[in-house]
């Protein structure tokens, strides 16, 4: 769905342009694994997110909060990576 991988794609790159200080770098890759099956990936040179915070970044509401991120992004709601995973699964990834 057109409109799925859009907003999908929109919400990596919106967190990748967040957390990514001016003059960083910011990559988007996308190859075609399979018949119908794409793999991409956002890569940027941000802030980044401590091991201990993986295990909670695409759950709903779930935001890492500390002194950086709150600096760059002290608005964010929580939702962006969880509504793109759901998005992601509704497709079959």
């Amino acid at each position: 769905d057109n409109n799925r991988i859009e907003q999908v794609l929109l919400n990596l790159l919106s967190n990748a342009n967040k957390f990514t200080p001016e003059g960083g770098k910011i990559t988007l890759e996308a190859y075609q694994k399979e018949d119908q099956i794409v793999s991409v990936s956002v890569k940027d040179t941000g802030i980044g997110i401590k091991p201990d915070d993986m295990s909670r970044l695409f759950g709903e509401f779930s935001r890492v909060v500390n002194p950086e991120t709150m600096e760059l992004n002290p608005q964010g709601n929580g939702l962006g990576l969880w509504i793109s995973r759901k998005m992601c699964q509704a497709m079959g990834g």
